[in-house]
Formats: structure tokens, C-alpha cells, sequence
């Protein structure tokens, strides 16, 4: 690039620079109104010179150099200015002038400029004679000056003094055409002393586009009097919306909650902005798919008819011509029937104008009249339009789909011609039609295993402790696991969560007391919770079975100290340890729950020495062996054959086989089972104990137990 500039004047002494992001933050220009001797239409508008975007355009109107002047809004003292310029229209000879804020407002206009004469000697010129010598394209490229003095300036004239334009060696060449120079962008660094400039007066809302589930933020812009953006805390902005079942607002957060339009309006201050955002369908979310399935083809140009089904897919077929594939179909087989609401398809840049799609239940042998494969399509095809790299959404609405087919009706460009009819992605937007879904018996260590298609009844009804769905298609990405067995572990593939779900071990495990709970094997979770009724100041045996674990309050755990014949010594426990049975105590009515975070959980009891337990419905020892806590809290000896254990109990063993049938339980040096203390004499035929359950002589003073009642010996 080929370029001289010189100084007009001392006052302008300025010296070449760079443009920086840090200056981006300080661009006077940005906003500001822009006024040309004349302008080309199309998209090349007067707001591209100070939008702050390099890659927009204006253009001057004529082959004439022309002019333009920005106004900056208010008097700024600026230390820099960038030129952008690009395509093969251009000025070989530009000057740029500065001028201050004047006494009385000039009033510009396409045309006029209201400061003719009064400009001044140039601040800048820049001989621009050779910037295209060596390039024929449209590159941008710039010129950025630097002032050794800041200037005071409000308005901006660049002006061309000599007309140029052409590609390659021929870029000397004087155009003559309408097309005039080309500016892409005029910024400058600077500030304003002007406290009206930093003043909004007006905002404005912009929408993201939202699909279904998403959530984006809005923008508000606030501006100043001359339309130049100001800053302002976006904390200070409050938005509502006018259907929030479509958008729901959460400061200036937009979430997406179902498919339509909803009015949002910005409000900041005094001001308000209004704006409607469409929710359009999210295609990855409402798809039914999630798996290969088969399709086919008239013919293949480029990738597999089968491949369509997830991200990456490809196929096309033929070149869309006489001598290639001039009437291009594609269709696939679901492998079941599905009620199908709508498909979406995503199409790359060859694409059908239009397009049918047709459907079919069954497969038949004889030929159609849509195209020569053995499947009986439907007789009336619903018509649509193809896109650019886009999805379309087709409505089909109708039950019992097995088979669809796309057929291509006409190329929608040259390219398509060339490269036939592509598709990237298949979207089915439904549900299963008629799903069955089978239940086995359960096999030697209780598991049942599903197959066919998923059905939510029947899922609930299953009464087992391990229900294996592997095998099951169409099962949701989340499920409630509403068995009749809560406690059930539900092994499912990767892509299913939900409470109990087992995949690479459980996220979310709740057990519940009083349900079996019979897991194969030993697994690890990332959190689990284990619920429990309990009466208060009764006594019962409880299993937990993580290898870790924290306790609620209001609840006691014991493990037994020692065991006599005729009592039982327990203390309380304060490093609870895992997958242990304990006696257990609350301090009032109500349901407590255990809860671990990441660790384990056992699929058999590890039984203790004296106190047993289990994690499946059963019946108590009745030799004689066991010992319960009754309905009125009595540790009893187990006799009747009939007693039901369920899951998570237990009951005490260990207990020497002359012991009475019903045990004193001392508890940290405390007597259960005694109402009362009586203050009276020692009895000579009664056997006496101490607090902590130890034998006395009869000469021992104190609170002794004796007779299954509490007495003071004073004498």
C-alpha cells in the first residue's frame, strides 16, 4: 500500500498510529449522524460510516469525489482518527476537516453542507493513489492518525479530491460510473465535557431468538439526545412479558417455555421499549429419535441415507439433472409405528423448492405410484419448502407411522443441480404408537427384565426389586420411578436418570423402610436418603445399609455393651459406621431420614455378632434365640413362629438361653421398661443390680434395680 500524508498546519501535527480495542471504548464516532454529498441506495446506508462494523458499507452517489460529514453530537476533544475503506471504488486524493461547535447549530442535509467556506485549512491529507495496485478484491484497509495536541471537535468532513476506482493494474482508471467512493467506517478517540451526552433519553430492546428451553439475555441500549449510546446498569432495567407460559423474564434473562409469541417491554427509568420474540421450535429436545434406524434412497451421491439420525449426518443424492437423479426421494423406516405430530428436516445449501412427504403403516410388494419401492404410501402427500442450511418443520399429524418418505419436487438453485437434494438431520416430534411393553417373571435373584416398547402403566405396576429396561425403546430421558416397590433399582441405558436409576451407579438413590430393597451387586451413588416412621422413646432395631452415613436429629443409636441373663447393657453410638444394624430411639413421633453423599451401598446385610437384621420381608427366629422390642417398647424372647421381620429390622441374639423372657435394657446407665421408683427396703429373695446393670451385693446403698423396678436403698 502506497500512501503520503502531510499536515496542513502546526496545529494539526499528527503522526501515523494504530487502532486498538482499548480505543474501540472511546469511539467518539460510533452513533453519530452521518451527511453525504449524495448517496447510492441498496444497502449501503449513511449509519454504516459510524456503526462501529468495518463490514458494513456506504456509498457516495456519482463518479464525482463528493463528500461526507459526520457530527459527532457535542464538542469532543479527540487524539485519533481511523479511515476505513474497501472495494474498487475509491479516491486517490482525500482531506479531512475539523470543526468546533458552532454558535448556532448548521443544519446539514443530503447534498448541503450548512459549513461550506468555513472549514478551515485541512487537518489531514492523505495521497491514496496507490492502495490498490496489488489487489483486485475487497479488503478493508485503513489509515489511522494521531494527534500530538487534542483537537476540539464536533463535525467531520471527509472529502475526496480526485475520483479513482478500477481492479488490478487498472486501479488508476477514473470511473465513470454511478457507483461513487466507498467508506466502510470513520472513528475517533475522544471525550465530551458535555453532561447531556452522558444523559439517556431513550432505549432500545433487542430480542435473541429463542428456541423452546432456552434461556438468553435481552439488550437494552439506552441513547443520549443525538441517538449516540450511553452506558447505564443493566440492574437498573426491568423487563415483562405478555405470555409468560411462551417466555418467562428473570431480570434481563429470557427462558423459553413453550412454542409462540410474547411481547417484551424493556423499562429504565422513564423509558420503555416493546419487542416480540417468537419461540421456535427446539428440534433437539422434542425429538422422539435416539437411535439408527434404516432408510433409503433413489440414489447416493454423497454420505448414507442411514446417517441422518444424529449430529454429523449427510446424505444427497444424485446431481439434480437429466443425465443425474431428477426425481430424488428418501425414506426411512422407523422400525415401529409412531403417532407423528411433526418432522423437522435440516437441509445444507441443496435443497429441494418444495417438497412432499408421504407416509405408510405397512410394507407391500407392489408397486406405487410415487416411486418404485415396496412400500404403499399415503395418497395425499403434505407439501414444503426447503431451506438454506436451515430446519424446516412439516406438519403431519397422523397416527400409526412407520414408514416417511421426502420427495424432491424441484432444485431450488444452480448448486442444487449440480449436487443434488442433501439432508443433514431427520427430526420426529411424537409418540409411540400403541407401545407395548412385556414384563418377565423374576429370575433367581429377583431381577425382571423388560423389553419391547415403554409403556408408563405398565412400568408402574411392576413389583420387584430390580427392573431391568435396557432393552426397552422410547423410554424418557427422566423417569419416575412410581413402582409398586420403591425401593427398586431400575437398570437403564446411559442416556435415562431418574430416582433409583441405575447406569454407571445410582445419582439419586431413596430407600424407604418396610420395602425390600435386593440390589445385585455392590454399587456406588452420588447421593441416597433412607426414610423412617418411628414412634418416640420406643426401641426397634434398624439396618443401614451405606457405607457411610449421617444421622437426623432427634435420633439415638445404640450398639450393645454386654448381656446378661437377665438384662442388656446398651450405649450410645457417636462414630456411626456403615452398612451396620443398631437399636435405635427417637425423641418424638415422626419420619426421619438418613442421608449419605457419594459412597456405597451393599446389596447383602453385614450381620453383627448380637444384632441381626435384614433387607427383605421375613420371619423372626421362633427357637427361642431372638429377642424383639414389643409394641410397649419390652425387649421379648421370639416364641410364636409367625412373626414377621420386615425390611430394615432386626432383632437381638446372642442372649444365654436360661435368660427370662423378657429383659431389663440398661441404657448409658439408665433402665428402660421400670414406670416407676419406689423409696423402700432391700428384699432378700430378689437379686439386685446396679445402674449399669452389674450384680450388688445386699449391703449396697443407692439407686438399685431389682424385681424389674427401680428402689433407693438408704438402709
Amino acid at each position: 500500500m502506497a500512501f503520503l500524508a502531510t499536515m496542513a498546519g502546526s496545529a494539526f501535527a499528527q503522526t501515523p498510529s494504530t487502532w486498538t480495542d482499548a480505543d474501540d471504548a472511546n469511539n467518539a464516532a460510533k452513533g453519530g449522524k452521518v451527511y453525504f454529498s449524495g448517496i447510492n441506495g441498496g444497502e449501503n446506508t449513511l449509519v454504516n460510516v459510524t456503526d462501529g462494523n468495518i463490514g458494513t458499507v456506504a456509498q457516495l452517489n456519482g463518479s464525482e469525489p463528493g463528500w461526507a460529514v459526520i457530527d459527532l453530537g457535542a464538542e469532543y476533544e479527540i487524539s485519533k482518527l481511523a479511515l476505513y475503506f474497501s472495494g474498487d471504488r475509491w479516491n486517490k486524493n482525500i482531506k479531512v476537516y475539523f470543526a468546533k461547535a458552532q454558535t448556532e447549530e448548521p443544519v446539514f442535509a443530503t447534498g448541503t453542507d450548512a459549513l461550506a467556506g468555513k472549514w478551515g485549512e485541512a487537518a489531514l491529507t492523505i495521497d491514496n493513489s496507490g492502495h490498490r495496485a496489488a489487489d483486485g478484491g475487497s479488503a478493508a484497509y485503513n489509515y489511522v492518525y494521531a494527534w500530538d495536541t487534542k483537537q476540539a471537535v464536533r463535525y467531520i468532513k471527509y472529502e475526496g479530491t480526485e475520483r479513482a476506482g478500477g481492479y488490478g493494474d487498472d486501479y488508476n482508471d477514473n470511473r465513470t460510473d454511478p457507483y461513487g467512493a466507498t467508506i466502510n467506517e470513520v472513528k475517533v478517540v475522544g471525550e465530551t465535557n458535555d453532561p447531556s451526552m452522558k444523559v439517556a433519553t431513550s432505549i432500545k430492546l433487542t430480542l435473541p431468538e429463542l428456541l423452546k428451553g432456552e434461556t438468553k439475555e435481552a439488550t437494552v441500549m439506552a441513547y443520549n439526545k443525538v441517538g449516540k449510546t450511553v452506558d447505564i446498569n443493566t440492574a437498573d432495567v426491568t423487563l415483562t412479558t405478555s405470555n409468560a407460559d411462551v417466555v418467562a423474564v428473570d431480570g434481563i434473562s429470557l427462558t423459553a417455555k413453550a412454542e409462540g409469541t410474547a411481547t417484551i417491554t424493556a423499562t429504565y427509568g422513564e423509558f420503555t421499549s416493546t419487542a416480540d420474540v417468537t419461540v421456535g421450535k427446539n428440534w433437539e429436545a422434542d425429538n422422539v429419535l435416539n437411535g439408527t434406524y434404516n432408510a433409503y434412497a433413489s440414489s447416493t451421491r454423497e454420505g448414507d441415507a442411514s446417517n441422518v439420525f444424529a449430529a454429523g449426518g449427510n446424505w444427497s443424492s444424485q446431481a439434480w439433472n437429466e443425465t443425474g437423479d431428477n426425481d430424488p426421494w428418501w425414506f426411512v423406516d422407523l422400525g415401529r409405528a409412531y403417532n407423528v405430530k411433526n418432522i423437522g428436516v435440516t437441509w445444507a445449501n441443496v435443497y429441494p423448492a418444495k417438497y412432499e412427504v408421504y407416509t405408510a403403516s405397512e410394507l407391500v410388494d407392489a408397486n406405487t405410484a410415487v416411486s418404485n419401492d415396496n412400500v404403499k404410501w399415503s395418497a395425499t402427500a403434505i407439501e414444503g419448502t426447503g431451506a438454506d442450511t436451515k430446519t424446516t418443520t412439516t406438519a403431519i399429524n397422523a397416527d400409526n407411522v412407520r414408514f416417511i418418505k421426502i420427495h424432491g419436487l424441484d432444485p431450488a438453485n444452480d448448486l442444487t443441480k449440480e449436487y443434488g437434494m442433501r439432508i443433514t438431520r431427520f427430526y420426529l416430534e411424537g409418540s409411540i404408537a400403541n407401545p407395548e411393553m412385556t414384563v418377565s417373571e423374576p429370575n433367581e435373584k429377583g431381577v425382571v427384565t423388560c423389553t419391547g416398547d415403554w409403556a408408563e402403566d405398565t412400568f408402574n405396576n411392576i413389583d420387584a426389586t430390580v427392573i431391568d429396561i435396557k432393552g426397552v425403546a422410547g423410554v424418557p430421558a427422566e423417569i419416575s420411578n412410581t413402582t409398586k416397590n420403591p425401593n427398586a433399582i431400575v437398570y437403564a441405558n446411559a442416556n435415562v436418570s431418574g430416582v433409583n436409576v441405575m447406569t454407571d451407579g445410582v445419582k439419586d438413590l431413596q430407600l424407604t423402610d418396610g420395602y425390600d430393597f435386593a440390589p445385585e451387586t455392590w454399587f456406588s451413588f452420588t447421593k441416597a436418603s433412607f426414610k423412617i416412621k418411628l414412634t418416640a422413646n420406643h426401641y426397634s432395631v434398624v439396618y443401614i445399609p451405606f457405607s457411610e452415613f449421617k444421622a437426623p436429629e432427634g435420633v439415638k443409636l445404640y450398639s450393645i455393651k454386654s448381656i446378661a441373663a437377665d438384662n442388656i447393657v446398651l450405649s450410645t453410638v457417636d462414630n456411626l459406621a456403615g452398612e451396620k444394624a443398631y437399636v435405635i430411639k427417637a425423641e418424638a413421633d415422626g419420619t426421619y431420614t438418613f442421608t449419605s453423599e457419594n459412597a456405597n451401598c451393599g446389596n447383602e446385610v453385614h450381620q453383627g455378632d448380637n444384632i441381626k437384621a435384614t433387607m427383605t420381608k421375613t420371619n423372626a427366629p421362633s427357637d427361642g434365640t431372638a429377642y424383639m422390642f414389643n409394641k410397649n417398647g419390652e425387649l421379648a424372647k421370639v416364641t410364636a413362629a409367625s412373626i414377621t421381620l420386615y425390611p430394615f429390622a432386626g432383632y437381638i441374639t446372642g442372649i444365654p438361653a436360661s435368660a427370662e423372657a423378657k429383659l431389663n435394657v440398661v441404657v448409658d446407665g439408665d433402665v428402660t421398661s421400670i414406670s416407676a421408683i419406689e423409696n423402700g427396703e432391700k428384699k432378700a429373695d430378689e437379686a439386685t443390680y446396679n445402674m449399669a446393670g452389674q450384680r450388688v451385693s445386699k449391703s449396697y446403698k443407692g439407686l438399685v434395680i431389682k424385681g424389674g423396678k427401680k428402689y433407693i436403698i438408704n438402709k
